[in-house]
């Protein structure tokens, strides 16, 4: 494994351990004060059907991103965390991935790509 690989693969390690770390340390809380309207309009889609009520201020792809995740695993919010840490960094792999390819670009401009 060369030197641009490990630290690919040590970016997305300290990622994921982070990310799944503040997953469990905030198990039973709502980080986002809109989390809540979000679980709301995905239950009224389980529940509700063709009756379900997507508020106009809302976005519809992510109840309907939420109410999948709940038809998979039940009314989980913690499988909906846990399927956001590891689309996130799926993100970062891409971002990663992008620069990666630009060979002339030293480590150390890999790192603050990322953290831009």
């Amino acid at each position: 494994m060369n030197k641009k690989n490990l630290l690919v693969f040590l970016i997305l390690s300290v990622a994921l351990v982070l990310r799944l770390a503040y997953v469990l340390y905030e198990r039973d809380t709502s980080s986002q004060p809109d989390q809540e309207v979000y679980r709301s309009i995905a239950m009224s889609i389980c529940y509700g059907g063709e009756k379900a009520h997507f508020p106009e201020e809302r976005e519809p792809v992510y109840p309907l991103f939420i109410f999948i995740i709940y038809k998979i695993f039940g009314t989980s919010d913690m499988a909906v965390k846990i399927i956001q840490v590891f689309l996130s960094v799926a993100a970062i792999y891409y971002a990663v991935s992008y620069t990666h390819l630009r060979a002339h670009e030293t480590s150390l401009h890999l790192v603050c790509r990322l953290l831009l």
